[in-house]
């Protein structure tokens, strides 16, 4: 019971550790979109080409920070992906400041060769594959966990049928642990057991458990234990061998 008591307080100081941090972020991004916003409305309206160029470079600017200083964010994440968000078109800016700029004489710059992107070694996971650390909001070989939230859930996008990246986007929120990453966690786990993911039925287990993300149900808790322990996972078996809750639970 001692363990189980560490276990819940660690995740609540996690939990408390991280609220505000992640609700200032959303802020800042939400700001920042409604400033974009409004700089597009400035284009539209501007009285000169040249505040019209002017106007468009801040809404060019805004974009680049929001892909580059909240990736973890939603807008963040949408504008990255090249997505629009009501009318911040990230493309159709682009375009409209090539336009506006050659429309007061600026020419476009000179082509440079486009540096390819960096390439992972071969053997080398994703961030995404390595995971997460518990108990250390880092990710495995140092990654930060925003970065490895954001390849999860761009890896998920092009692979949105996939068990596993729901299994490893629901460890990493799990690990930063704010407002809504449990639920949502819960969620992807009960996707990815429904598709057979042992790994999620382990970790469903001790959610259900201790009410983690979710109300407690211990007889949903022993069910989930029981089908990954049958298919072999460790954390099951070792979850039902402590008894406790889960022994005394009756279907």
């Amino acid at each position: 019971m001692r363990r189980l008591f560490s276990i819940a307080m660690l995740l609540l100081a996690l939990s408390a550790t991280g609220a505000s941090s992640l609700a200032d972020e959303r802020a800042e991004a939400a700001a920042l979109l409604r400033e974009a916003l409004a700089g597009l409305g400035r284009a539209d309206t501007a009285p000169t080409p040249e505040a019209r160029v002017q106007a468009l470079e801040a809404v060019a600017a805004t974009i680049e920070r929001l892909t580059r200083d909240y990736a973890s964010t939603y807008v963040g994440l949408r504008l990255a992906a090249g997505q629009p968000i009501g009318a911040l078109d990230p493309k159709a800016v682009e375009q409209r400041l090539a336009e506006a700029r050659v429309a007061v004489g600026v020419r476009p710059a000179a082509s440079r060769p486009v540096e390819p992107a960096p390439i992972r070694p071969a053997g080398e996971p994703r961030p995404c594959d390595r995971g997460v650390v518990p108990g250390t909001r880092k990710g495995e070989a140092g990654t930060a966990l925003a970065e490895v939230i954001a390849d999860c859930r761009a890896a998920l996008a092009f692979e949105p049928g996939s068990a596993k990246r729901r299994f490893q986007l629901a460890r990493a929120l799990s690990e930063r642990a704010q407002p809504g990453d449990r639920e949502e966690a819960v969620k992807l786990l009960e996707a990815a057991a429904a598709d057979g993911w042992t790994a999620a039925k382990a970790e469903l287990c001790a959610r259900y458990l201790w009410g983690i993300g979710t109300a407690k149900d211990p007889v949903r808790a022993r069910n989930l234990c029981e089908a990954a322990a049958a298919e072999g996972n460790e954390q099951a078996r070792g979850l039902l061998a402590r008894g406790g809750a889960l022994a005394s639970a009756r279907r």
